[in-house]
């Protein structure tokens, strides 16, 4: 088992990358899964590692996991251009309904200024200064 059972509940079920561990002094468990953590941060795309290291991502990470990273950075524009184009409709749809409703309704029907009387916010309504 690659993960010992400190570091199987930061990283519970066992998704992600494979984590290799290397502990240097004291191996409590609030060490190293502060440890962890702090490498975890640490962690570069392969893209940025071969901008530091001036190569390429294939150079980096071999030319069949470089095109697995493409396709995986394709899909996952794909998938925020099609989630901002629905945000967008929903956005659409819901200003036009609140269009339809007509003047000075609300959402529930209720028509404002309505209710019990009490107005909200601090204007005062007296009498202003003239200066």
């Amino acid at each position: 088992d690659l993960i010992g059972k400190t570091l199987a509940q930061v990283k519970p079920g066992g998704r992600g990358p494979v984590l290799l561990t290397k502990s240097l002094g004291s191996t409590n468990a609030a060490n190293t899964i502060n440890a962890c953590l702090k490498a975890l941060r640490e962690l570069r795309s392969a893209e940025t590692e071969a901008l530091l290291r001036g190569k390429t991502v294939a150079e980096i990470v071999g030319k069949k996991q470089a095109e697995r990273l493409a396709l995986i950075a394709a899909t996952a524009a794909e998938q925020a251009a099609q989630a901002r184009t629905a945000h967008e409709e929903e956005a659409r749809e819901s200003r036009s309904s609140e269009r339809g409703r007509g003047r000075g309704e609300r959402a529930g029907g209720e028509r404002r200024g309505t209710g019990s009387g009490e107005r909200r916010g601090g204007g005062g309504g007296g009498r202003r200064r003239q200066g």
